[in-house]
């Protein structure tokens, strides 16, 4: 049908094809997962699109899908989003096959995210950069800002069915991305893929972050800030206790700030981490959960009784933190930035013999790092044939 509106110039000749589409309701491909909304009106005129009451509902209780799937995959629930689109071609999207949107905004959803841990991760699994993700999109496109506004994201994960489950949750979520494009020629001209975003965890302690990703290296550098306000060490506890085995006694967080850089391979940063009366505890230390956390999280939790219980301490002088984290290609960047953050966490509570070995490893896994990319870079050069 398309061929045939191109060949005879269709486009051109009309003013406004308005559309409406109510109650809609389809079964994904994958059988597992239900897409609906309420409402779509869509105006070739005006350029927009609106989808009232969107929700994305899997059809399989959160404890039962990754047994049907066969491996360790996310249950996603996304509830009542309205999402509207403004200044886009449609004409031309369908004609030439190009996508080029003004703002795309989402708002008052509420996205639950649960991971059963007790199967395993596909050994072949790998998961691309985020730079990487927008590349590989078959349809080139240009989209200046993504809007997320009102959204709440309750995050959960347990490690086996006989254990608890462990919850971070975020309140009053608000985000903007701009300058999503993977057009070779508005890459030339700006590279720079921002994102910014608040909200508050367990709704007390607010956190600011801004991310800039490099569109235009096939490292996939990119840097990023963070900000947190003070709130209670305890709220971390569900997470801590069901999937570290790790428990907070006591504890505020005065302030929390950071700064780090990464790419394809590692990140690294510093972070200042301002706190009062920290109390750590192992619940279990037969059980302690280190794996997949990297050298620096298994020497602290190896040592999780000896923490500081203030920063600063009596010199008045805040110790700062090292962040730093080799990145796993199974898994998504999220995992990436908060085990970077983590890192910096361990290394800013941790007492003194436990710091020093820290920033031990730390600077030994870098130089490590550093000597296999020199290498393989190397072997790459010798690869390539002489013309």
């Amino acid at each position: 049908i398309l061929d045939t509106l191109n060949e005879f110039n269709v486009y051109n000749h009309i003013h406004d094809l308005v559309v409406e589409i109510k109650d809609y309701k389809q079964n994904l491909p994958d059988s597992l997962n239900t897409i609906s909304f309420e409402k779509l009106n869509l105006s070739t005129k005006k350029g927009s699109i609106a989808i009232n009451n969107i929700s994305l509902t899997p059809r399989v209780a959160k404890y039962y899908y990754a047994n049907i799937v066969g491996h360790q995959v996310g249950w996603h629930s996304l509830q009542n989003i309205d999402i509207s689109i403004d200044q886009l071609d449609v004409f031309k999207m369908l004609s030439e096959k190009v996508l080029h949107v003004q703002k795309i905004k989402a708002s008052n959803g509420v996205l639950d995210i649960f991971k059963d841990k007790e199967l395993p991760i596909p050994v072949n699994q790998r998961r691309p950069m985020l730079q990487d993700m927008i590349r590989n999109i078959d349809l080139p496109l240009k989209i200046d800002s993504i809007e997320v506004e009102n959204f709440r994201i309750n995050f959960s994960s347990r490690l086996s069915s006989k254990m608890p489950e462990g919850a971070l949750d975020f309140y009053e979520l608000e985000a903007q991305m701009t300058n999503l494009v993977n057009i070779d020629s508005a890459i030339s001209k700006n590279a720079k893929l921002n994102i910014k975003a608040s909200a508050k965890i367990m709704n007390k302690g607010l956190l600011t972050t801004n991310f800039d990703f490099d569109m235009g290296d096939e490292n996939n550098p990119f840097s990023f800030d963070a900000h947190l306000t003070t709130m209670s060490a305890t709220e971390f506890n569900s997470v801590l206790e069901a999937l570290a085995f790790v428990s907070i006694e006591s504890g505020t967080v005065k302030e929390l700030s950071m700064q780090a850089t990464g790419d394809n391979y590692y990140a690294t940063g510093n972070m200042k981490f301002l706190y009062n009366d920290l109390k750590v505890s192992t619940i279990n230390k037969k059980n302690l959960k280190t794996k997949g956390m990297g050298k620096v999280m298994k020497t602290f939790f190896a040592n999780a009784f000896v923490v500081k219980k203030n920063n600063p301490g009596f010199k008045f002088f805040p110790r700062d933190g090292a962040m730093y984290y080799e990145r796993d290609p199974q898994k998504i960047i999220i995992d990436y930035v908060t085990k970077t953050a983590l890192s910096g966490v361990v290394s800013s509570i941790g007492a003194r013999n436990a710091r020093k070995d820290i920033k031990r490893i730390q600077k030994e896994s870098k130089k490590q790092k550093d000597a296999e990319r020199k290498a393989l870079k190397k072997a790459e050069r010798r690869a390539v044939p002489i013309p």
